[in-house]
């Protein structure tokens, strides 16, 4: 339950005497009755701008605590233990000034989202810092989503409720959430690759080399450029993260891409990394600059900077338009979900990848995940897709679910030709169910094009399948026109025995084998 401010009316009290006792208020009386009840109002709007203005106070310190963490302990970043030790400091050191809010509630919506952004944002760092060891790419995830919300919460308390933070340290703030800028139409002769920083020992010694080899679309308008990078040491290098910095002609960092090896690289070979610059501004050139990358070497937490003289880049750099439009597949109740990509071999997630965008126009706070009592499908096979979308009311959310590659070896699944998906939406408040929805089916191209594919959900047609199914031989009991796993299961052996795609969805294939058609 959210703690309310308190607001103890001594009018109130006194009515309650009043009844016992009745009294006629003389005009005298009235005007002072009056006067106490201003003076109440007046007390609180104090309380509520009072408790506002502590919580700002509070952020600015926890910040400022943050940063003087830093500047203490970043000398002891040089392993990954180290990293990881000092990052818990600055997170629970921020954390211990702005939790005691987690559960307050503000006259004031925006304020409200505003400050649950920003503990969101330090919780999803402090959920971060338990994947560090195992699992980099779970971490990276975590860990810039809730820079991404620390920041723009920052942002807006600094614009709108005069939150009092050094300009150069809000500027960083600024410039971060800028540099998500796409970059559009990079052509040989716009590129230059140069390096502005001068080589120190440790990365004069920096044992890879890259070597960009080619620039892909991915499937839902990302640049992704792919460097082959090659281990020239004779130990295993781990935990390999890349990353790319593009410029505008002043010099300002307009774009920036990222990418991660999630597997160890053995000495003297090369593997593929995918750098993606994501986000929905367009710039027309850009240069590229500053290849810098972090692993880890024997355990051991390493940086480095590579110049132009260890790289080289191939046949220029194009943006390909998208080949497949966003394709909205529910809307209804308030809530809005549209298909926007699907990259059947996403490398930088390591495995397939479902773009897809949440909008919540309700009053509740909502999330949108892969149904567990009907999940997805993919080539016919039930596969878990992992992610969810946060949208507070009013907002939308965009981001990836995956189905990893393991899941699909797993279930026999080498080419993805088709997706069949179900969703939930939760409400985050009382985690009741608000909707089961789906399916919704696509045709899936290797180039990562897709395309709907007619499923019907109505009653009446379930109805005639579970009919048809039963005359056939496959008991699904009740031809009540509801879908559920017996159905389901059913409807997976009739297409099996009889050739089909292997789909829980009613097609008109199925439909039509069913019919004798």
């Amino acid at each position: 339950m959210k703690r309310r401010l308190s607001r103890v009316a001594c009018s109130l009290v006194a009515s309650g005497l009043i009844i016992a006792s009745p009294v006629y208020a003389s005009d005298e009386t009235e005007a002072l009755s009056a006067e106490t009840k201003s003076q109440t109002e007046v007390g609180e709007q104090t309380e509520e701008v009072d408790l506002k203005q502590q919580f700002l106070t509070d952020i600015a310190a926890g910040l400022n605590k943050r940063w003087e963490d830093n500047d203490k302990l970043s000398a002891d970043e040089s392993t990954d233990e180290g990293k990881k030790k000092s990052y818990e400091i600055y997170v629970d050191d921020e954390l211990q000034y702005v939790d005691k809010y987690r559960d307050t509630e503000f006259d004031d919506a925006q304020f409200d989202k505003l400050v649950a952004m920003y503990i969101n944002g330090v919780d999803l760092q402090k959920k971060a810092l338990e994947y560090f060891d195992d699992y980099k790419l779970v971490y990276n995830e975590l860990w810039g989503a809730g820079y991404c919300a620390r920041a723009t919460a920052t942002v807006d308390l600094v614009d709108y409720y005069k939150l009092d933070l050094p300009v150069d340290d809000v500027r960083e703030f600024r410039d971060s959430l800028a540099n998500d800028a796409l970059v559009y139409n990079l052509s040989s002769e716009d590129l230059t690759v140069q390096s502005d920083t001068q080589s120190t020992s440790q990365e004069a010694s920096a044992p890879l080399s890259i070597v960009s080899e080619e620039v892909k679309d991915a499937s839902y308008g990302t640049l992704i450029i792919t460097c082959g990078i090659t281990n020239d040491t004779d130990k295993t290098i781990s935990n390999i993260n890349l990353t790319m910095a593009g410029y505008d002609d002043t010099n300002t960092v307009i774009a920036q891409g990222y990418g991660y090896l999630s597997t160890p690289l053995e000495a003297g070979q090369t593997a593929n990394i995918d750098v993606s610059f994501t986000a929905d501004d367009s710039i027309d050139t850009a240069k590229l600059t500053n290849y810098d990358l972090t692993y880890s070497e024997s355990g051991e937490y390493k940086q480095g900077t590579f110049s132009d003289s260890g790289l080289s880049v191939k046949d220029g750099l194009k943006q390909k338009e998208n080949s497949s439009e966003s394709i909205v597949v529910y809307d209804q109740d308030g809530y809005k979900i549209s298909i926007d990509a699907i990259n059947p071999n996403d490398t930088n997630y390591g495995g397939c990848t479902v773009k897809v965008t949440f909008q919540n126009l309700t009053h509740k706070n909502a999330c949108l995940q892969d149904n567990f009592e009907s999940p997805s499908y993919i080539n016919g096979s039930d596969v878990n897709l992992s992610g969810s979308i946060n949208a507070t009311s009013g907002k939308k959310g965009t981001d990836v679910f995956t189905a990893y590659d393991e899941n699909l070896k797993n279930a026999g699944i080498d080419k993805i030709t088709d997706i069949t998906l179900y969703f939930s939406i939760i409400d985050t408040t009382s985690y009741e169910t608000l909707a089961n929805v789906g399916p919704f089916t696509f045709t899936v191209n290797d180039d990562g094009t897709f395309s709907s594919k007619q499923v019907y959900t109505d009653s009446e047609t379930i109805q005639e399948v579970q009919s048809l199914l039963n005359a056939a031989g496959y008991d699904v009991g009740a031809a009540d026109g509801v879908p559920g796993k017996k159905t389901n299961s059913m409807i997976l052996q009739y297409e099996q025995d009889h050739g089909l795609k292997e789909d829980t969805a009613i097609t008109d294939e199925l439909l039509n084998s069913l019919r004798g058609q």
